[in-house]
């Protein structure tokens, strides 16, 4: 299976890429094909509702780094989400890229071979906090008619190196794994 991967922390080496990482390892030794995407390395500029998508065929107006995941729709069969919780939601670099999801809209169901995603994320606090991003993930993927595959929560990892040896990461190796 061809994953798209894309994560939204600017630690490149924090909680949340150790998160994805694993999830990435699990994956592979299943053989499966990851094209992980940074969110947070790239230029994307935010969604500015000026509504140039729907009359140009769900093209964006905007010519920036989004090109990149637009690239990899095509061929991925699942996206997996791997973020921090920032204040009750997604990183602000990956909510960014998936405001931009818009450009594609109603096409973006029909013009890709995603079947299936999920969520991995790395937060400071207890789980629950986690609540509003899950309702949110769950949204986002029952319009675009997406199956979910697991969610993964590595709760109680603030700062670096917090998730080592943390019970999610097995959990996120085995997600990969199973897929």
């Amino acid at each position: 299976m061809r994953i798209l991967l894309l994560t939204g922390s600017p630690r490149q080496k924090g909680n949340s890429a150790v998160l994805a990482a694993a999830f990435e390892r699990g994956a592979t030794a299943a053989g499966h094909q990851i094209n992980l995407i940074n969110t947070a390395q790239l230029n994307i500029g935010a969604c500015c509702a000026c509504g140039y998508c729907r009359n140009h065929g769900g093209i964006c107006l905007q010519q920036d780094d989004m090109e990149q995941i637009y690239q990899h729709w095509q061929s991925a069969e699942m996206l997996a989400f791997t973020t921090p919780l920032y204040y009750f939601g997604f990183s602000a670099q990956l909510k960014t890229a998936i405001d931009r999801f818009y450009a594609k809209g109603g096409p973006l169901k029909e013009k890709t071979s995603i079947k299936s995603s999920s969520l991995l994320v790395s937060c400071g606090s207890a789980s629950p906090v986690s609540d509003n991003l899950i309702s949110t993930y769950h949204a986002i993927i029952n319009f675009l008619g997406w199956q979910n595959r697991g969610i993964i929560i590595a709760d109680k990892v603030h700062d670096i190196g917090d998730i080592e040896n943390h019970p999610a990461l097995l959990l996120a190796e085995q997600l990969g794994k199973g897929l």
